[in-house]
């Protein structure tokens, strides 16, 4: 491992990847239902080579910020394409997302919960603060969206509320029936 990168620098990355990938499910879904994606081809793409061969050690939180970018913009672009096709594509697309979350055979309690959703989502940087613990104990978990990370990339034609429905179905399949997931405008509840 480069000295320069930290253990943050790949969690981050990793959190880039697992969008690109959910995204490509949806890309997938578009072409399968002969959805028009005319600006695919112009938007950038995400390297999948390992995170020390490929960064740029002497602008790494840049370099890491891009990738963030390209992932959250391809993300809005294809969902949005989707449902101006189709709006009743809403289902589908959520259930991507749950399947999605299925597909982590994720166990555990609602603290494990947490930080496995954590691991998942862009939602900036540790020092950016934008998620905050409410309350915990051991089977429960509240938490707060302190900063909407997300609503600026949905700039064609779909608002962002859509972006929240996809995490949400994607930590229902992940959370499964062990679990129960509440919210309230941006406080989220796990419970045991």
């Amino acid at each position: 491992m480069s000295k320069f990168l930290a253990p943050i620098h790949f969690i981050m990355y990793d959190k880039i990847l697992f969008l690109d990938k959910l995204t490509n499910k949806y890309i997938d879904f578009a072409e399968k239902n002969n959805i028009e994606l005319e600006s695919l081809n112009s938007l950038e793409s995400i390297d999948y080579a390992p995170l020390d061969e490929i960064i740029d050690e002497s602008n790494i939180h840049t370099w890491i910020q891009k990738r963030v970018s390209i992932v959250e913009d391809k993300l809005a672009y294809i969902v949005s394409e989707i449902l101006k096709e189709n709006e009743t594509f809403e289902n589908e697309i959520l259930e991507i997302a749950k399947n999605t979350g299925e597909e982590e055979s994720f166990s555990g309690n609602p603290r494990e919960a947490f930080v496995e959703i954590s691991n998942k989502f862009l939602d900036g940087m540790p020092c950016d603060h934008a998620i905050s613990i409410l309350e915990e104990d051991e089977n429960l978990l509240k938490y707060k969206i302190e900063i909407d990370k997300h609503s600026e990339f949905w700039n064609y034609g779909i608002n962002s509320n859509i972006y929240w429905k996809i995490r949400n179905s994607f930590i229902e399949g992940l959370i499964g029936k062990d679990l129960k997931l509440e919210k309230l405008d941006n406080i989220y509840e796990i419970r045991g």
